[in-house]
């Protein structure tokens, strides 16, 4: 099975998440699977997970972006690299940025600024 592969995760904007990864060094990947779902408690050492989803991406693809997400949560995120003999994986726990504002805040009065 090949070793677990190098994963970073940052939220990118209010809805997405972008991560990335380093190969395995010295190892036939075949392609790399993500699976994520919204941690719905933080009960540790197990949280309670929603609907989970997969997508699978090719051996040459080291980014992705998880589009579509829901607003200031968190997920669980798992990247498995499998090859013929196998998987290994590497997870982490991410939350989302919080929305920004609709528009501006009526205090503000646009002739004030200098």
């Amino acid at each position: 099975a090949p070793p677990v592969p190098d994963c970073f995760a940052e939220g990118s904007s209010s809805t997405s998440i972008k991560l990335s990864w380093r190969r395995p060094p010295e190892c036939r990947v075949d392609f790399f699977r993500i699976t994520w779902a919204t941690a719905t408690t933080q009960l540790l050492p197990c949280p309670k997970l929603g609907e989970k989803r997969v997508e699978d991406v090719g051996s040459d693809v080291t980014e992705h972006i998880l589009t579509e997400l829901e607003i200031f949560h968190t997920y669980s995120i798992t990247i498995t690299a499998w090859n013929a003999i196998g998987n290994s994986t590497c997870s982490q726990d991410i939350t989302t940025l919080p929305a920004p504002p609709s528009s501006a805040p009526e205090w503000i009065n646009s002739g004030e600024i200098t």
